[in-house]
Order: structure tokens, then sequence, then C-alpha cells
């Protein structure tokens, strides 16, 4: 049986993310099985060494926890059965690094119930479709509190209230702790960072890991080397194909002329007149002075820094 960490009961937010650093949550299981399209494990562990600011709550956050009491009784009103509130953060007995945070237990069913806001169309929630995440973290969810199932409900946004039993699944659990407890033994514990992958969220947690250059030089290794041809390389290649790209929007204006649309049986392609407002910046601030306010324009300009990596092959001296 799990083991009651804490209760939530008026727990700040802050506490509540010391406490979660400590294992690993259900949100967590999904980066480690590479379905989690909003982190990845390098970010994940900078998150559990408390070497990134956490991320920031913002509006789609908070509506999905205000949201949560409706969802839920949305699902009590479908389904006739009743849920209530948990309030606990968990453990399990058998591996102390997987924790659990659940939404609503269903009264009288070895089961939890998983409350979602969504405003994305990728998936057809009503026909069945679980994201992925979802999955992992309810599988997670089923291994740390010994569930049998646990139900998934959802508001998705434009299109209605849906919910689904997601089954317990002992293949799936096996995999997934094997990749947490990798993870938890072979990184956290060992104080060893995992690579970044390239994915969006790893070029982020980089940027806020080095955001400022030393100004001074380091040795590249042979990996490196190889990144950096293949780096330039894949630039070269994006920009024929761009190249190619631009060649084909030409011919299609070309066909198209002063028409609006151009159709074939297959495709659609309009070219349109479209207006959009910009700022002179340099007329602003010339219409400025002539009044003698160009205070105004110092206090509305933005300047803002960023890190930017440029790689290209050296000229190599004769004999070299």
């Amino acid at each position: 049986m799990p083991k009651k960490l804490a209760s939530t009961l008026g727990m700040s937010r802050d506490e509540w993310l010391h406490l979660r650093r400590g294992y690993i949550g259900g949100s967590d299981a999904s980066v480690l099985m590479d379905a989690n399209p909003w982190s990845d494990r390098l970010t994940l562990y900078c998150d559990k060494k408390e070497m990134r600011p956490d991320k920031e709550d913002n509006f789609l956050m908070k509506i999905g926890r205000d949201t949560e009491d409706l969802v839920a009784r949305y699902f009590m009103e479908e389904t006739g059965k009743k849920v209530r509130n948990d309030n606990s953060m968990w453990v399990s007995e058998e591996y102390p690094f997987m924790g659990a945070d659940i939404d609503r237990t269903v009264v009288g069913e070895n089961a939890a119930l998983e409350c979602k806001t969504t405003t994305s169309f990728s998936y057809d929630i009503e026909g069945g479709e679980i994201p992925a995440q979802y999955f992992w973290q309810c599988q997670h969810y089923m291994s740390v509190m010994k569930y049998d199932y646990m139900y998934i409900a959802f508001i998705q946004f434009g299109r209605g209230f849906y919910w689904h039993k997601i089954d317990r699944d002992e293949e799936k659990i096996a995999e997934m702790v094997k990749a947490e407890k990798d993870f938890w033994e072979n990184n956290i514990l060992a104080n060893v960072s995992p690579k970044a992958d390239g994915s969006e969220s790893s070029i982020e947690t980089l940027r806020l890991l080095h955001p400022h250059d030393n100004g001074m030089s380091t040795n590249l290794n042979t990996m490196d080397e190889y990144n950096a041809r293949k780096y330039i390389e894949i630039g070269d290649a994006i920009k024929r194909l761009k190249d190619e790209q631009n060649e084909c929007k030409a011919r299609l204006q070309e066909s198209i002329g002063d028409c609006s649309i151009g159709e074939s049986q297959l495709y659609k392609v309009t070219w349109k007149d479209q207006s959009r407002t910009s700022v002179d910046s340099k007329r602003l601030r010339d219409e400025l002075e002539k009044i003698h306010r160009s205070d105004i324009y110092e206090k509305v300009v933005k300047s803002s820094s960023s890190r930017v990596m440029r790689v290209s092959k050296k000229k190599l001296k004769k004999g070299e």
C-alpha cells in the first residue's frame, strides 16, 4: 500500500513544489516515457535539482485548477458515481521515488478520477483518444496507489465534456517503472545530468542554465565536431529546400496573377491582400524629438539580449 507523505490542505504552492521534487510524479512519468510535449529529461532533472526557476503559474494552469471541481461534478452527473477530494501526497511503499497527488478518489471502487481541461483539438477525445501524456500519468498513479483502473474526464473547450475509463496495463507499468527507476538512480541520485534532446524544452533549459557567455574559449571533442558538421549540413539542406519552396511559390503566384484563388482538382491556392499595422520606430523617435519629448520613446522602447549560436567551418592552413 502507498504511504501518505503529507496533507495538501492549507499547503502553499511553494511547499507543494518542494515536496514534489522528492519523487517522480504522474506528469513526470510521461516525460520519462517520451510522451510529454512540454518537457524532457534534462528539464525534469534540472527541476528536481532546483537548477532552474519553477514554471511560472500561467492562465491555462489556473483555469485547469479552477475547473477541476466542475469537471468532477460533470463526471458525477454523467456517471452517477460519487467522487471525493483526496487532499494528500502519496509515495509508493515499494518504490519510494514514485509519488502521486490524486485529483479525486471514486467512492466504492478501487479507482480514482483525473480531471483535465484542454483547448487542443489535436485529439479525438470524444472518440476515445487519450493523449499519451495522460495515459502514462494514469498508469503511474495506478502503480503507486495500487488502483485496478482509473477514470479520466475532460472539458474540451469548443467541443464538450467527455470521460473514459483507463484500464491498468501491467506490461506498460513494468516498462514505466523501469524507466523511472533508471532515471532516479542513474541521474537524480548519481547527480548525472541527462543529455539535451533537441526539444524546445531542452533548448530553453540550456538557455536558462547558460544565459551569458564568459568570453573564453573551450576545446571541442570528436562528437562535438560531428554535431558541428551535421549542423552545417542540415542548414545547407534546409536552405536548398527553402529555395525549392520559394521557386514553387513564385510559379504559383505567376499562374494566379491578379486572381485571388487558384484551384485544381486536388489543391487550392490563395493569394489575397492582407493589411497589417506596424510602428515605424525611427519616424516615431524623430517626431517625438520635434516636440522635445524623446523621453517618451526611451520609456516605451524595449531592448533585450540573448546568446546567439553560429557554426562555421574553419579554413585550415597548409599542412593541417
